[in-house]
């Protein structure tokens, strides 16, 4: 998906934001990172995969694009696991796009800034044509069935295929609690999260833990996500 990769570095440097990147599928549950203008910034749109919120999974959900300005402000709240973690990664500003057509839809266009602030008229028309061609690109490339979900994925670029292999693990981790707790995936998966939270540690750390080191987790309910143990005030300068 080189000219995939092509087209959010162009939209980066077209609207001189940091992050450009494309997710295939519904963003914080079955997704994967398909392209990004640099491929050490797909891990910002994982994000959203590891807290299982924020405003690309919104886009995704709604059907429309998501704009938010400044992160930390008020807007952020919708998603305060999510915001707490991306804002501490240097992310100000987050606008996402569904990539979609008719009944369609393929996946996110997920941009982040490392400043607040919004896109002009010029920049949000931009971004609409990007994720028009981007929708087209991939229909055609898979060829899904009129009003159905995409079947087919296409091939990822080998240096953003991580999260896939990153995933398998986690969904082991999933598999582990639902058995040992006796409950659902979806809800293992909570637990895991809320545990990750919690501890103030990544989900993969987590997850590798629960399928290597036999981490248990408590037949509790799972925790609200809210702020890691690392002090919230502390902030890295830009996106990285």
């Amino acid at each position: 998906m080189e000219w995939l990769n092509r087209l959010c570095g162009a939209l980066a440097d077209e609207i001189d934001v940091a992050v450009v990147t494309v997710v295939l599928g519904a963003p914080g549950e079955s997704s994967a990172v398909l392209a990004a203008n640099t491929p050490s910034h797909a891990r910002h749109a994982e994000t959203e995969f590891d807290v299982g919120e924020g405003p690309a999974q919104q886009a995704w959900t709604r059907r429309r694009p998501v704009l938010v300005s400044e992160l930390d402000g008020p807007d952020g709240n919708a998603w305060p696991g999510y915001t707490m973690t991306a804002v501490a990664a240097g992310v100000r500003a987050a606008y996402a796009f569904p990539l979609q057509m008719g009944a369609a839809r393929v996946g996110v266009l997920a941009i982040y800034h490392d400043e607040a602030r919004g896109l002009t008229e010029s920049d949000l028309n931009t971004c609409l044509s990007m994720a028009e061609l981007a929708t087209q690109r991939l229909i055609d490339a898979s060829g899904p069935p009129a009003g159905q979900e995409i079947g087919t994925v296409p091939e990822i670029d080998p240096s953003l295929g991580w999260p896939l292999h990153v995933r398998d693990e986690v969904y082991q981790a999933q598999g582990i609690i639902a058995v040992r707790l006796r409950v659902t995936l979806t809800e293992a998966l909570a637990r895991i999260r809320g545990h990750a939270f919690t501890a103030g540690r990544d989900l993969i750390d987590v997850a590798a833990d629960i399928v290597h080191a036999g981490l248990a987790l408590n037949d509790v309910a799972h925790d609200t996500p809210g702020a890691p143990a690392d002090d919230p005030d502390e902030r890295n300068e830009g996106l990285s």
